[in-house]
């Protein structure tokens, strides 16, 4: 019965272990973000939807960023 639960338990960890590491990776990777960024642009550079002087808003999922949204009452927290 002891032996059970030790076993339980051990699983649990390792699993949790290995929840926290894939999500690090999927949530908080800057490198695989600035890669798929990467993409982006030069998939929108490909077809000529960016030029020079052209003005380009985003937003993102940041508390700073949701604090901007509040207060502006845009969907926009960033331009460039």
């Amino acid at each position: 019965m002891r032996r059970n639960r030790i076993f339980s338990i051990i699983f649990v960890l390792i699993a949790v272990v290995f929840m926290v590491y894939f999500a690090k990776r999927k949530f908080m990777d800057s490198s695989a973000k600035v890669k798929q960024a990467d993409e982006e642009i030069k998939s929108l550079l490909a077809k000529d939807d960016i030029k020079n002087g052209d003005i380009i808003f985003q937003s993102s999922i940041s508390k700073q960023c949701e604090a901007i949204k509040l207060a502006t009452h845009s969907e926009y927290t960033h331009c460039g």
